[in-house]
């Protein structure tokens, strides 16, 4: 819905007049079936043409209450950053910031009541914050109060709903917070008010954004023996789990065939983290398979993940996953999936190099042999060895994708012992992760480096009774 009037001040209740249904907002003329407050969707302000919006938008956001007649009272209570404001029916005091004490609309045949507010002044860089929202109503007799779940609303999820509402429209929100179509031409009423829904000829443009069908299971894989998914009438999904779930393998829409090398645009939405995992992080992954083939990245505190995926071999899906290892989700929903294949420019094939390990630097009293098959023998002496350290040489730096290491350990009787960490420098910069390796058992020893610049390894082992193998290190290089 598009409100028709500006607002000039945060958490202003001021009602519009003029106003039309998106997809978002559906105010129903058919009895809730549960006796539960409801919020509704919100709607933005729609300019006039003469008038800029100053990089800000107004939203209204409204609340279902069924058996209105047996209600005394209703009240908003939005929160924004821990900050709450309660906008009521009733007088201020007692909990209530601001009396608003105007009905939006009543249907008498089903005896409910949609109230509402307007919270003005929503700035540019605020478009993306979530705005929480608990809707309530209070009993005539006796001392019943109805509330509503939580729900989280924010200005850019309300323009991504128009735009699924009105696909041939293009709708979009330019800088000065005004709603505009196709050509960044100011969106008017008249647009949607004759809008021709005929479908558009499906683009053949193989870089054109695709959204991924998430409600298809067919497009995914569930982690987590007792995951359960859930399609909602919104378009997203909601995955649980008592146990804890990795997350979900989702394929990479038709037309996209990734190799290394090539890049992807990704755009994910999700919400109601429970478990504890922070955020979610995305990479790529050949099949069903969790072998990270590309750089990860995360969504942010809105629970928004925009950023590029580089892939360093052939991939054919994106693992939407915890932040870290041994975190877990317990329920995840996953909103919009949408991935845009970026045009590579004409490279050679990605080549792997193998370092010079007689180059590797011993600072710690340890002593290094250097093997005929290029491998390195360090022997710990009996205590821990950690300066263990090689240079990447700078011809390597730039475009390197991922670098590779092979180690083992032994003890004197020949036994696979030892265990140690691995570290990369980028820049002179240490990387915030570190993998543990184990002798004979390295499956943590890739790091992905791309749009990096490695400088420099660090290997220690912990195993003071071991001798400490390097086999080779290997860098995937994109020239």
């Amino acid at each position: 819905m598009l409100i028709s009037k500006n607002g000039k001040r945060l958490m202003a209740c001021v009602m519009s007049l003029a106003m039309l249904l998106s997809g978002l907002l559906y105010i129903p003329k058919a009895a809730s079936a549960a006796d539960n407050v409801k919020v509704l969707g919100a709607t933005l302000r729609l300019s006039n043409v003469e008038v800029d919006n100053n990089s800000q938008q107004s939203m209204r956001i409204g609340i279902e209450v069924p058996n209105a007649s047996q209600r005394k009272s209703c009240q908003i209570k939005v929160s924004v950053n821990g900050k709450s404001k309660v906008i009521s029916t009733e007088p201020v005091g007692d909990g209530v910031d601001i009396q608003h004490n105007k009905i939006l609309s009543y249907d008498a045949e089903t005896d409910t009541v949609v109230y509402a507010i307007v919270i003005a002044g929503i700035k540019k860089d605020n478009f993306n914050t979530n705005i929480e929202v608990i809707g309530q109503s209070a009993d005539l007799a006796g001392d019943g109060i109805h509330t509503s779940p939580m729900t989280s609303r924010n200005v850019m999820g309300v323009v991504d709903n128009l735009k699924n509402k009105y696909p041939n429209l293009e709708i979009g929100i330019d800088d000065n917070g005004n709603l505009v179509k196709k050509d960044n031409v100011r969106l008017e009423l008249s647009d949607l008010e004759g809008y021709d829904d005929t479908k558009l000829e499906p683009s053949t443009d193989p870089y054109e954004p695709k959204d991924v069908d998430i409600q298809d299971e067919s497009n995914y894989q569930k982690m987590g023996e007792d995951t359960v998914v859930t399609n909602n009438e919104d378009g997203s999904i909601t995955l649980t789990s008592e146990k804890g779930s990795d997350g979900l393998m989702v394929k990479l829409p038709d037309g996209i065939e990734l190799k290394s090398g090539d890049s992807v645009k990704i755009h994910l939405e999700v919400a109601d983290l429970e478990g504890n995992s922070p955020d979610a992080r995305v990479y790529l992954i050949p099949g069903e398979n969790d072998n990270g083939m590309s750089n990860q990245l995360h969504s942010n505190a809105q629970g928004i993940l925009d950023g590029v995926l580089i892939a360093n071999g052939d991939v054919d899906h994106i693992f939407i996953k915890v932040a870290s290892y041994g975190q877990k989700f317990n329920k995840l929903t996953i909103k919009r999936l949408i991935v845009t294949p970026i045009k590579s420019e004409s490279k050679e094939e990605p080549k792997n190099v193998l370092l010079d390990l007689s180059t590797i630097q011993i600072t710690d009293g340890s002593t290094k042999e250097v093997q005929e098959d290029g491998s390195v023998v360090i022997t710990c002496n009996g205590k821990y060895t950690g300066g263990i350290t090689i240079a990447i040489p700078e011809e390597l730096q730039e475009g390197a994708q991922k670098i590779s290491i092979e180690i083992d350990a032994e003890n004197e009787a020949g036994e696979k012992v030892g265990v140690g960490q691995l570290k990369c420098e980028f820049d002179g910069e240490e990387a915030e992760e570190l993998f543990n390796w184990k002798a004979d058992s390295y499956d943590d020893t890739v790091f992905t480096v791309i749009g990096k610049k490695p400088t420099k390894l660090t290997i220690n082992n912990q195993d003071g009774g071991s001798k400490f193998i390097i086999k080779k290190i290997e860098v995937l290089v994109q020239k």
